[in-house]
């Protein structure tokens, strides 16, 4: 079986390489489209490079509000290659930066396709651009699977599509299938005893207004406050400088620079709840990393792994603004420790892509069917 995928994040992301590469040792060959500018610096851009091929244009800001005319751009580029190497099933990874070129292939060519829906598409492209809305819905109709990252990700898309029969058509395609982690931390799951005299908390990530670390730091606050004992551990750049100053502020924080899984995965056994109550978020894995290590996990009601587990199984959703209902979770988690951190531990092996690659295997073989 041949499969092309479309993707506008390879070089930027390792989750796409660790899918194919999962789906290559089970026999499945592919080919990738880098459909955008995203880590063009990375790639060699115009060239078959081990089956990955770039486009070789870079594309401001603005080619998103004339998306049709970049969507046929990229589409042609691409069609010498299709044609030559035509795949049974193409794989569109974003519902507009692929699906709309996977629309047109099966328009012209009869080649069918699944579509994933991400945090860009259903968080950006569908509230800020409603023109593109008809075209998100035609994309979906003529989609084979509609996979899902995240069960939040139902609800959101279900406001935009009002139609009763629409939405009932569309919702018996879709499936809810997330990323798989890194490797490693899995190799090196480990489950975790907390410390029984303060709350160690830990994020992980670009340190930035979305990922509402604020909250995180003023929860933290509230916590000392009400004569707990807390650290906080931030791993991540520091995106925005107003944070940075509330840092260096409180001596409870320790910071420490982006770095690989190696180490993260030591900052996570020195904490023992994960908290990252993010305004928007896909997925989120880093949830899941941080439950590889036996880390209970706070998330955000509506966003990343919200509706994936059963609230208070590996840990609680939170309202981003709500400071005090934050500090409280954390309060509860570390009340029902030993439960919620041996249900994480389990929950991670969920997530190894030689699972996840099975999945999507059945889902390419009911499609060529």
């Amino acid at each position: 079986m041949q499969i092309t995928h479309i993707t506008p994040e390879y070089h930027e992301s390792p989750l796409y390489g660790l899918l194919i590469d999962a789906l290559q040792k089970k026999g499945i060959a592919s080919r990738v489209y880098v459909a955008d500018n995203c880590g063009l610096e990375h790639a060699k851009p115009g060239e078959a490079d081990n089956g990955i091929i770039t486009y070789p244009k870079r594309f401001s800001r603005l080619a998103r509000l004339f998306f049709r005319r970049k969507s046929r751009k990229i589409r042609r580029y691409f069609e010498k290659d299709m044609t030559a190497h035509r795949p049974d099933i193409v794989h569109a990874h974003k519902l507009f930066a692929g699906g709309a070129i996977a629309l047109r292939w099966k328009r012209e060519y009869g080649i069918p396709y699944i579509t994933a829906i991400r945090n860009t598409d259903i968080n950006t492209m569908m509230p800020m651009m409603p023109w593109l809305r008809r075209l998100a819905i035609r994309i979906l109709q003529e989609s084979e699977q509609i996979i899902l990252l995240s069960p939040a990700f139902r609800e959101k898309l279900h406001h935009y599509i009002k139609n009763p029969q629409k939405w009932a058509a569309l919702e018996e395609k879709m499936r809810v299938l997330p990323n798989g982690i890194d490797p490693i931390f899995l190799r090196q799951q480990s489950r975790h005893k907390k410390d029984e005299k303060t709350l160690r908390l830990i994020y992980v990530g670009r340190i930035d207004d979305n990922k509402n670390v604020r909250a995180i730091i003023e929860a933290a606050d509230s916590l000392i406050l009400a004569g707990r004992k807390v650290t906080l551990r931030l791993v991540g750049e520091i995106m925005t400088p107003e944070l940075a100053q509330m840092m260096e502020e409180r001596d409870y924080i320790q910071h420490f620079a982006r770095c690989g899984h190696q180490t993260v995965i030591h900052h996570l056994r020195e904490a023992d709840i994960f908290v990252m109550p993010s305004r928007k978020e896909t997925f989120g894995l880093v949830y899941i990393e941080a439950m590889s290590q036996g880390l209970p996990v706070i998330y955000t009601r509506g966003q990343g792994i919200d509706g994936y587990f059963p609230e208070g199984t590996v840990g609680y959703g939170v309202n981003a603004d709500d400071i005090e209902g934050l500090a409280r979770t954390i309060e509860a988690i570390d009340r029902d420790y030993e439960r919620l951190s041996e249900a994480a531990y389990r929950a991670a092996g969920e997530f190894d892509w030689n699972r996840i690659a099975e999945q999507y295997i059945t889902i390419y073989e009911n499609t060529r069917s």
